[in-house]
């Protein structure tokens, strides 16, 4: 399974259960990489750290949705703070296909994860 994160950035901890997946192919992107990445690759899965983009969240949601409108975009899982208002809600309207709450755990993620590969 090959997993884009999206917005990554090294010293954010609630990437480390996705990065503690040996058996599946993680790359990172920038907000700046993110379309270029995902139109000249094919991921199996996308993983939006919707906590970390609130200035970004309106082009996000733009880009997602002009993407899922030509098809062209594998599923996006949002990571969200726990209990956080607003951010669920807005990564569903942004065209999330799941939303996991933090913190979570490597396996609960592979799970979840594998339900959507192709």
């Amino acid at each position: 399974m090959k997993i884009l994160l999206l917005d990554f950035t090294q010293d954010d901890q609630s990437w480390q259960p996705i990065l503690e997946l040996e058996d599946m192919h993680i790359e990172r992107a920038s907000i700046e990489e993110v379309a270029e990445k995902v139109e000249h690759n094919e991921y199996d899965l996308l993983v939006i750290n919707f906590s970390t983009i609130e200035e970004e969240a309106p082009w996000i949601e733009r880009f997602l949705k002009a993407r899922i409108r030509l098809g062209q975009v594998p599923p996006v899982f949002a990571l969200v703070r726990d209990k956080e208002q607003g951010d669920v809600e807005r990564a569903i309207v942004a065209g999330c296909d799941l939303v996991i709450s933090k913190p979570f755990s490597s396996l609960d993620f592979k799970k979840k994860a594998l339900l959507f590969e192709r």
